[in-house]
């Protein structure tokens, strides 16, 4: 028994070998002795409701003692208002017991429950009488082992939160649960009003749960430490001790004296405690802990710095296709909250299952990171210890402006973090046009990227941490990144390749599907690869790069786990993971296809869809199926058989008020141009868009248009009919117009030849993307159409489509004229397209 309780006691057999060892049994429960009352300063329960009215005011009164009283706190102890239950021990049977309690409980308004017990013993009886919202009492019998914990709901139906009830969650429930806690915190909490420290204080509960189910799952039978209690100032007293015990335990997480303490309100910390506590966020794995951070720091910052968390799926394929081993020494830069390094530590652990010391030894040693957000860090570095550990070694600070280490982050300034000294990178680092780099910054940095860009011109974050990943590494080197794929094919950033081709090796590229980030930006990315090299590196025409172009990646955009589908269109109960799967086939040397390096190089784009010719296997089959030979767009344009051009410009909004049609791709559908009634233009502003001598549009009957950018169906072409000239084309499309040729290709074979489904799939290779754009820029020409097997043939099966449009244009001729003849004003679907152009 501890000696505290023992000064505490009154003298005699009852208070030794009863009430004492009651107390410490309580004590076992989490209770603190300070909220407590017994022995010499025993609680008494006013004998009368008159007696309980000169309590209240202050003034002597009779009572009732109590062997043991418990009050919400050690502040509010001795506060009749913050009494929540009394143990009695006098009594020597359970019914004269029950008598007791009923009367003490009717007497005591705050009190919730009543225990006799007379025996410590812990398989001794006990009686538990709960008072209902009615004041009406509930006995139950119990054992002393069944005593309530701290924090434990006092009911007759509440039963031990234990690890084996706590709900199992998906990404949707955390981000729900942190997005409801957030507009909450907002709303409610007075004591905590800036967003930044909104998020800190939210991520201390979330450590503070994440400790909680760590314990639970290692002790299944005892009760999760991180629950409410009876009320919000015992929940707020009672999580604030919990968590002064969890920075005591991992003192490196928490930098500053104002991120050691939880400093919610009583009633914030209750509304969070019981959001959370019912879930089981351990199992839920470092996915759904960058989920909820990923929900906090978005509204804290409104996604401005490009943070967006990797997901699992990425992260375990990239793990795959670049493999770890123990003599890999590995950083991630831009480490966010830790979802790269963690998988690393989790895949040792896998691999060498028993060896639990050792792996954290190695640990230590091995795995770095450093991130500017000290939010991200102090996730990191928590769960990596939660995970037994890895954590030293993940510290804030800047791992681009590495001239500001001296003054802003000394502790980067030690060997560990020396440039060439790292065999593995993995990272998802910030990117974004909108994210720059000052060339001075960029300068002073030392960053070789800065030769190759103008002088003065800002660099893109994301290509800076490009830069800063090349240099971490040594000679042999790899690091496996996630960035845009427009770096990558697009001209304007020609210069990033042209740097990359003397300083690093593609390896091996992953398509990341869209789905993957796009629950929180809509950026185009891949996994890259690369080895670094010296620079006098010479490549063999033997040497490839594999790739791989999975369409899922296990997730919807929303976060929610992907299934397969069956025939029938039901779901099944299999993960949708191509990207997962083919990772790790690719990883025991079965990759989708592999290109020459020298043929990546010649053609100056490396995007995984871009070299996956399944796209062209249907146009095969249809070739060997009808014996025609093929001819690529780009071929008719070198021949003078089609001719291709752009629109004409986008008016702002503000101008939209005239006649004349303003077309934009989402108007181009189903192969006809649509007119919306809220783009249509002054002819005068549509003269300066058509920019020819005689004020008319440069459009032609029976042209196509298709659009170019921006537009998830580029490749589909619509086909203008001849009255339809006169309008305003967007800049983002292409305008195809055919010439006279002997072969046979005329409007309608070419409508008819683009709307071949094997002929569009084509498209789909072509196209990638800038950033957030679909693009397909001078690509187009590598589409190829059945080349005509005579002009007969030509006009054959293009017939229906010359029927259709030659009878579509002869009625919009007559409609035409006959709404222009009436005496009726119609609106701009009936009225737009018209071949007189006044002065």
């Amino acid at each position: 028994m501890n000696s505290d309780i023992i000064s505490k006691l009154k003298t005699g057999p009852e208070q030794q070998l009863v009430i004492g060892p009651l107390v410490q049994r309580f004590l076992d429960k989490g209770w603190r002795l300070g909220q407590m009352m017994f022995g010499r300063t025993e609680w008494r329960v006013p004998k009368t409701p008159s007696e309980a009215s000169k309590r209240e005011s202050g003034s002597s009164y009779d009572g009732f003692p109590v062997d043991i009283a418990v009050f919400e706190s050690e502040q509010t102890c001795g506060d009749y208002r913050h009494l929540l239950f009394i143990i009695e021990g006098k009594q020597p049977t359970i019914d004269v017991g029950l008598q007791q309690l009923e009367i003490y409980l009717s007497l005591e308004p705050h009190v919730k429950l009543g225990i006799w017990a007379n025996n410590a013993d812990p398989s001794a009886l006990s009686l538990t009488v709960y008072k209902n919202m009615k004041g009406l009492t509930v006995p139950k019998q119990t054992c002393v082992s069944d005593f309530p914990s701290i924090g434990a709901e006092l009911s007759p139906t509440a039963t031990a939160l234990k690890f084996s009830n706590l709900i199992p969650l998906t990404n949707d429930t955390l981000r729900k649960a942190f997005s409801d806690l957030l507009d909450k915190v907002v709303a409610q909490d007075s004591r905590v009003t800036r967003r930044e420290e909104q998020l800190d204080q939210l991520c201390n509960l979330l450590l503070l749960k994440l400790d909680s189910d760590k314990k639970a799952k290692m002790a299944s039978s005892s009760e999760v430490a991180f629950r409410v209690c009876a009320t919000a100032s015992a929940t707020g007293a009672y999580i604030r001790e919990r968590f002064e015990e969890f920075h005591d335990v991992y003192p490196d997480i928490f930098v500053t004296e104002s991120e050691k303490e939880i400093r919610f309100s009583d009633t914030t910390i209750y509304d969070c405690v019981e959001r959370l506590a019912p879930l089981k966020v351990l199992d839920a794995g470092v996915e759904s802990v960058s989920v909820a951070f990923q929900v906090l720091r978005s509204a804290a910052l409104k996604q401005e710095e490009g943070q967006y968390f990797t997901p699992s799926p990425v992260i375990e394929a990239a793990i795959k296709l670049m493999p770890i081993t123990l003599e890999d020494i590995i950083i991630d830069p831009a480490c966010g909250t830790g979802g790269f390094l963690v998988q690393c530590l989790i895949d040792i652990k896998n691999r060498y299952p028993g060896d639990e010391k050792e792996v954290s030894k190695w640990a230590q040693l091995h795995l770095f990171g450093i991130d500017k957000d000290a939010i991200g860090i102090k996730l990191t570095k928590a769960i990596m210890q939660i995970l037994d550990d890895g954590s030293a070694h993940c510290v804030r600070g800047d791992s681009v402006l590495t001239h500001t280490w001296e003054t802003q982050y000394p502790h980067l300034k030690s060997n560990q973090f020396n440039n060439g000294r790292f065999s593995k990178v993995f990272t998802n680092p910030p990117f974004g046009a909108p994210l720059k780099v000052k060339y001075s910054d960029a300068k002073k940095a030392g960053l070789s990227i800065v030769t190759y860009i103008e002088t003065g011109k800002d660099i893109e974050l994301g290509l800076a941490m490009f830069n800063r990943c090349h240099d971490l590494l040594k000679v042999g080197g790899m690091m496996c990144i996630v960035l845009p794929e427009t770096y990558f094919f697009s001209p304007s950033y020609a210069y990033v390749r042209e740097w990359a081709k003397t300083r690093l090796k593609p390896i091996c590229v992953a398509n990341v599907p869209m789905e993957a980030f796009q629950g929180f930006c809509r950026a185009k990315t891949n996994l890259y690869i690369f080895q670094k090299i010296a620079p006098d590196s010479t490549f063999g025409d033997d040497e490839v790069v594999d790739f791989i172009n999975p369409q899922t990646c296990g997730i919807y955009k929303n976060g929610s786990q992907r299934f397969k589908v069956d025939v029938t269109g039901s779901r099944t109960s299999v993960i949708d993971n191509e990207l997962l799967d083919m990772a790790k086939e690719c990883s025991e040397g079965h990759s989708q296809f592999a290109v020459p390096l020298t043929s990546i190089y010649q053609k100056d784009v490396l995007v995984p869809q871009y070299y996956d010719m399944s796209y062209r296997t249907g146009f095969e089959q249809l070739k060997a199926k009808w014996g025609f030979c093929e001819i690529s767009l780009g071929d008719l344009i070198e021949r003078g058989i089609i001719e291709i051009q752009g629109g004409h410009g986008s008016p702002s909004n503000d101008l939209r008020n005239g006649t004349i049609p303003y077309v934009k791709v989402s108007d181009i559908r189903n192969l006809r141009i649509n007119v919306n009634p809220t783009n249509l233009i002054p002819i005068e502003l549509a003269r300066r868009f058509w920019k020819t001598n005689d004020g008319r549009s440069n459009l032609k009957g029976w042209d196509l248009i298709s659009p170019s950018r921006a537009s998830s169906n580029i490749g589909e072409f619509s086909i203008l009919v001849p009255g339809e000239e006169q309008i305003v084309l967007t800049k983002e499309v292409f305008v195809l117009r055919v010439q006279p040729n002997d072969l046979g290709i005329d409007p309608f074979y070419m409508l008819w030849a683009l709307a071949l489904r094997e002929v569009r799939d084509q498209w789909r290779r072509v196209t990638l993307m800038q950033t957030n754009r679909e693009d397909v820029g001078k690509r187009f020409c590598e589409v190829c159409i059945p080349m005509p097997l005579s002009p007969k043939w030509a006009k054959e099966v293009s017939c229906s489509f010359r029927k259709y449009f030659e009878s579509i244009a002869k009625s919009k001729e007559t409609f035409v004229k006959e709404t222009q003849e009436d005496r009726f004003d119609y609106i701009a679907s009936v009225s737009a397209f018209s071949d007189k152009i006044s002065d």
